[in-house]
């Protein structure tokens, strides 16, 4: 239940409103409000976790309808179920890494976790946080990262698709696609990893 303590969350949810005549600040839960529903986009931005305010975790997830589910599961687990796939050497996993400035990290995460969610893009999409990270990183300064992942970074015309699917969406300048099993390894840019993307496109 939505509860009207902030001033601007208030300005917010007499913006989506289309009763202009309504007192806000008596208004009941907007929730139970025919009106709100007019706005769903800017329901799930604005009341979703909110990348460039989100300091509680160091990323927000979304999932695929094929991988509804992986979201009650720790990012631990996920992780370790990825180390021991990479031991039988079955695993296949990738991303596509898009970064993207803090002014329009919410727009963008916006798009791609709806797009996520219904089955359009890969398995899983997840962005990076403002939570303040033990290590410093210098292209992230500013900047947020957006990876959306592919179940085999081998099915080409899979993960060309997806590629096309984030142009749709906005993402038009070249980006890196890397494996989970490179991450896992360590290997990265920033720490001298030369040619560690599968495709930059």
């Amino acid at each position: 239940m939505v509860n009207f303590i902030e001033r601007e969350l208030v300005d917010l949810y007499f913006y989506i409103c289309l009763d202009k005549e309504k007192d806000m600040s008596i208004c009941p839960d907007c929730e139970f409000c025919a009106y709100f529903y007019v706005a769903p986009e800017m329901y799930q931005l604005y009341m979703g976790k909110i990348p460039s305010s989100y300091t509680e975790d160091y990323w927000i997830y979304a999932f695929s309808p094929t991988n509804k589910g992986e979201e009650i599961s720790s990012v631990q687990l996920r992780l370790k179920k990825k180390v021991q796939m990479m031991k039988n050497n079955r695993l296949r996993t990738g991303k596509w890494k898009y970064f993207v400035s803090r002014d329009r990290v919410d727009e963008m995460w916006n798009k791609i976790k709806r797009a996520t969610e219904k089955g359009l893009l890969g398995i899983e999409s997840k962005v990076s946080t403002t939570k303040p990270k033990n290590v410093k990183v210098g292209h992230e300064k500013g900047t947020h990262v957006i990876c959306i992942y592919t179940y085999d970074w081998t099915d080409k015309k899979d993960v060309k698709r997806v590629r096309n699917e984030l142009r749709k969406l906005g993402v038009i300048n070249r980006i890196p696609y890397k494996t989970d099993e490179d991450t896992i390894k360590g290997k990265y840019t920033s720490k001298g990893s030369k040619g560690i993307s599968k495709f930059y496109e």
